[in-house]
């Protein structure tokens, strides 16, 4: 259970989140949506620990989120941001660093960190694009690679920023197939549509 209590948060001296309560159970989507600027995206900040909040608490199983080292933060929670850079790497090498809060220094993938990742893209249908560089990806397939990487994180707690943006309708058909495969396996997915 994902429980927000209290929550502000904003940016500069504008405050967005004021005092939000929410309990998000594990095993289920649970859809945020909301006009534009109504603050969406800083919720999942909020929770992903990228953006502070001002006050209250973000509770996981009742473990204050807030409280843990990025590294740990990172094994439990997977953040897909709205917009990104486009970064000159292949499409195997990004969904790699989903795998990053698992290495030590100097990172080195092991076995399973390779199988994980596969698996991420299998599920997302791009394992074809493994070697191609993800300048030369079309929006939607940069979506999926994206994705790919987050379910390669492998956490508790899934949370996509507008997971749909690119996305041709027979794929974000597929995108909730996952989110609900997610669910299934006990995850907590949070979606802003």
């Amino acid at each position: 259970m994902l429980e927000i209590q209290k929550l502000y948060s904003g940016y500069g001296g504008t405050e967005v989140l004021h005092g939000i309560d929410l309990s998000i159970p594990s095993g289920r989507i649970t859809v945020i949506a909301g006009p534009n600027g109504c603050g969406k995206s800083t919720l999942l900040k909020a929770i992903a620990g990228i953006h502070p909040a001002r006050a209250g608490g973000i509770l996981l199983d009742g473990k204050e989120l807030r409280t843990m080292e990025p590294r740990e933060l990172a094994k439990n929670v997977a953040y897909l941001a709205q917009s990104r850079q486009i970064p000159e790497i292949t499409v195997q090498r990004l969904v790699l660093h989903g795998r990053f809060p698992y290495l030590s220094y100097p990172r080195r993938y092991r076995k399973c960190d390779l199988q994980i990742a596969e698996r991420a893209m299998k599920t997302m249908g791009i394992m074809e694009l493994a070697d191609r560089y993800l300048s030369t990806l079309s929006g939607g397939q940069r979506q999926k690679v994206y994705i790919a990487m987050a379910l390669a994180q492998d956490t508790p707690v899934v949370l996509l920023d507008e997971p749909n943006s690119f996305l041709d309708i027979a794929h974000q058909m597929q995108l909730m197939e996952q989110a609900k495969a997610l669910a299934n396996m006990g995850k907590i997915v949070v979606p802003v549509l």
